[in-house]
């Protein structure tokens, strides 16, 4: 059995799915059945036992659609018979379970043996042609014969007229159901309520079809989405690189363009809460079934390879056509390393490439200067496609005015002196950008303005593209980002931040955010770090703010021993204690915070952010 048909046949028989089938059989017996639950004469019925099918359709797929409908059918017509049966009627009732699961459920559809497959997208048509196929040919045609083989009382042409008030009733019922029904499986699926993946089991498939490393380079990806046929291509995207603040400025732009109507997908890294969460539409994580079906479909392409994609590489390609299935007006894709050697570089025309700063950072990858590494952030500019660079002026700029001029592209650059902000407060910072109505940004952080700045730079630029984003959309957009680990306020008593800050930079901004937010308190910091991050700098940067540095190691194999990391604030005058446990770490800083009355700042590395949070809510639920 190949990969592809072994991988859908554990979806119909596994034990969860069958649960679940055998739960909506029942339902469909006691609605088709059950007396007053439907209404029922001799030839024709009206109910909603179509409506437990439909449900077996979206979620599960065709095969067990059809399974639902026939076996529910056949058990009804056994325990509860109704006047004669006809086998073909149980027949009829499957053929409208798999037609349902065809044209309802969002996975592709490819007969067995075939490997040309349909790629639907969920829309009016959709929903249309298994209502018209099953209600007015099957249901009215076909059924109608059955009827008047064992009803003698009219003819064919008279049972045809009389059955015709059953389905006037029935089709427009049907459309106004299946739109509802769409939503409820939708948000059932994301909560994990039902669907046959286990919990992991996203994270365990993509494990098996790819490798663990981190390998810069396009083949690999440019031959998986071309098997997947390019799905990168279906949806105009705005493509963002950068040193730093590149995630808060694709949480921001997505909020805005989502703000302005558009159904957005949205691309990040790391995964720091779970291997769902880096791709989102509409700010809604794609759901764990969805996640695991998706990848059971690359599954079979990454297999062909001659070279075996990375996780990362595997992933972006869950997205670009996770993106395209959802049929998104656009999306915005985060890079994950660099920019002219990363995964996410396949786009050949994006509406807009982003680079919102050059700092030292990934040295060991990217290279030692700020020219060598501006020379990989550029590699996402596209021939005559518009650039924003929103860092500062120097070598890196340089380089990359020199590569838009190179390509035939138009350079922006984000203007800080249309910028003015208020200080920053935990509820948010505002500001003024010359051009724009004042607006509220909702992300904390001194460093969010200017990401905002270079926001709104993006939000005229993609106007000149053609795009209607109204002010209005912006500030509502920017006042409703909500972006994990990013200066996250995470409790309010005590006050407790997590900041995902992992680069000298990076850190510097967290600083100065600490001294202004908190007006010169310190603060107690709880911080890990990866061990080939430049730490040694951190202390001099945090010495001001710093009260105390409680030191663990986050549970990452390329993280710094704690003792090491205390040892280097320690030895620059900061108050520094090593925990090798990381949870009594946490308890230690928070019972600190606690007692001094001072808030918690978490920091060092965006890897710990999901086990700092779930041992925080060991203390504090």
């Amino acid at each position: 059995m190949s990969k592809s048909k072994k991988s859908r046949a554990e979806g119909i028989f596994s034990l969860r799915s069958m649960i679940i089938m055998a739960m909506l059989i029942a339902m469909t017996v006691m609605l088709d059945r059950v007396p007053g639950l439907s209404i029922k004469t001799p030839g024709w019925k009206i109910g909603f036992s179509f409506v437990p099918p439909m449900i077996a359709a979206m979620l599960l797929g065709p095969v067990q659609s059809a399974i639902v409908y026939g076996l529910s059918d056949l058990i009804g017509a056994l325990l509860f018979p109704f006047g004669p049966y006809h086998p073909g009627f149980t027949v009829v009732a499957a053929l409208m379970g798999f037609i349902m699961g065809v044209f309802l459920n969002k996975r592709p559809f490819a007969f067995a043996g075939s490997d040309r497959e349909w790629k639907k997208i969920r829309f009016f048509p959709n929903m249309v042609v298994p209502v018209v196929v099953n209600c007015l040919l099957l249901g009215l045609v076909v059924n109608t014969f059955w009827v008047s083989q064992l009803y003698g009382s009219k003819t064919y042409a008279g049972w045809f007229v009389y059955r015709l008030l059953e389905y006037a009733i029935l089709v427009p019922v049907q459309l106004v159901l299946i739109p509802v029904l769409l939503r409820l499986c939708e948000l059932l699926k994301k909560a994990g309520v039902v669907g046959f993946s286990r919990t992991g089991a996203a994270r365990e498939r993509l494990s098996s079809i790819s490798r663990n490393e981190s390998i810069l380079g396009l083949s690999r990806i440019t031959e998986l989405l071309s098997l997947l046929g390019d799905p990168q291509e279906k949806v105009p995207a705005v493509h963002v690189s950068g040193t730093n603040g590149k995630g808060s400025f694709t949480a921001m732009l997505a909020s805005v363009l989502k703000a302005a109507g558009n159904k957005v997908g949205a691309f990040t890294s790391p995964a720091i809460t779970g291997v769902t969460d880096g791709i989102r539409v509409n700010g809604e994580r794609i759901g764990e079934e969805e996640l695991d079906s998706l990848l059971a479909e690359i599954a079979p392409f990454a297999g062909r390879m001659a070279e075996k994609p990375t996780e990362f590489e595997v992933m972006t390609a869950a997205a670009y056509l996770y993106f395209a299935r959802e049929g998104c007006d656009i999306s915005v894709i985060e890079c994950g390393l660099g920019g002219a050697g990363d995964s996410t570089n396949v786009l050949k025309s994006p509406l807009l490439s982003v680079i919102t700063n050059v700092e030292l950072d990934h040295t060991d990858r990217l290279g030692k200067t700020l020219s060598a590494i501006a020379e990989h952030k550029a590699g996402v500019i596209k021939e005559g496609r518009p650039v924003l660079y929103g860092g500062d002026p120097g070598e890196a700029l340089e380089v990359i005015e020199r590569r838009a001029e190179e390509m035939g592209s138009r350079l922006f650059i984000t203007d800080r002196t249309r910028l003015t902000a208020a200080p920053s407060t935990l509820s948010g910072t505002d500001i003024e950008f010359a051009g724009f109505p004042p607006m509220h940004l909702s992300l904390l952080g001194e460093y969010q303005p200017a990401n905002a700045a270079s926001v709104l730079t993006a939000v005229e630029i993609l106007r000149g593209e053609g795009a209607k984003i109204p002010d209005s959309a912006a500030a509502y957009g920017l006042s409703h980002t909500s972006w994990p680990a990013r200066f996250e306020l995470i409790s309010q008593e005590p006050c407790v931040i997590f900041d995902g800050s992992h680069n000298p930079d990076g850190v510097k901004l967290a600083a100065s955010s600490i001294e202004h937010i908190f007006e010169g308190k310190k603060a107690v910091i709880l911080m890990g770090v990866m061990a080939d991050k430049e730490y040694a700098k951190y202390p001099a940067m945090l010495k001001n703010c710093a009260g105390k540095v409680f030191a663990v190691k986050p549970a990452n194999p390329r993280s710094l021993r704690a003792e090491a990391l205390a040892a280097c604030f320690a030895g620059a005058g900061v108050p520094a204690e090593a925990f090798a446990d990381f949870e009594e770490g946490v308890r230690a800083a928070y019972a600190e915070a606690r007692e001094k009355q001072a808030p918690l700042v978490a920091m060092g590395t965006l890897y710990m952010y999901k086990e700092f949070t779930e041992a925080l809510g060991k203390l504090i639920g």
